[in-house]
């Protein structure tokens, strides 16, 4: 394989090879255009418990219709709710993604070879900016986590949104759907006019657009995959 070659291995490097330390509880990324290689970001995985996240922020609201009697507002019938709107917020708890991996030691070559036994067709990733001779840039997966072809997979395929940016730390949010129901409470009146703004029994729906993630926190990205960005190549 050619000098700075980076590949897996299932014990410790061999002979004329390296261990590539900022790699490690990574996933190994092929580099962004334009981001460079040894790159990397989130907070790397301790290799004893699965990658899990959190949703610090959860804010939303639920509306209270009025509803009306032909009573005198004030004193002393309590316990009676207003309506209006109400906010609602909280946190979830820490989920893991189930994102699906193995743990395998990554290393770098750092004796040359000639790569002539190199079958064509064959991609690594290379610790530098350019792919050595008889090489080219496999850029159809730059920027995207690499997934072993599942039986009856198509190659090259591509899932999820658009590739990562250079050092993109990637976040996702969450629409929240929901209903709080409220009891009755009996007054001996009648409904109608004039005191007002009392809320209303019934199911009410809990309305966010969106539940987004705690900003600048790497552990609220989707499903805390960290990575180590290298150049992907493919020989000729």
């Amino acid at each position: 394989m050619p000098f700075f070659t980076q590949a897996y291995f299932a014990g410790t490097c061999p002979e004329g090879w390296t261990s590539v330390d900022g790699a490690k509880g990574r996933f190994v990324v092929p580099a962004p255009l334009g981001a460079g290689v040894g790159g990397f970001a989130g907070d790397a995985l301790d290799g004893k418990k699965p990658p899990a996240h959190r949703h610090q922020r959860i804010n939303g609201k639920i509306n209270l219709p009025s509803k009306n009697f032909v009573l005198i507002g004030g004193c002393c019938n309590g316990s009676l709710g207003d309506s209006g709107d109400y906010a609602v917020s909280g946190a979830s708890e820490e989920a893991s993604g189930d994102l699906p991996y193995a743990q395998y030691g990554l290393c770098i070559k750092t004796s040359n070879g000639d790569g002539s036994a190199i079958p064509s067709g064959l991609m690594t990733f290379m610790a530098q900016t350019m792919c050595p001779t008889s090489w080219e840039m496999e850029n159809s997966v730059a920027g995207r986590y690499i997934v072993a072809l599942p039986d009856n997979g198509t190659p090259y395929y591509q899932f999820g949104g658009k590739p990562l940016d250079p050092s993109e730390v990637r976040s996702h949010v969450h629409g929240v759907q929901g209903k709080i129901p409220f009891s009755g409470h009996d007054i001996a009146g009648a409904s109608g006019c004039c005191a007002s703004g009392y809320a209303s029994k019934g199911d009410f729906s809990v309305v966010d657009t969106k539940t987004a993630p705690v900003a600048g926190q790497p552990s609220d990205s989707a499903v805390q995959a960290p990575y180590y960005t290298a150049l992907m190549c493919r020989k000729h």
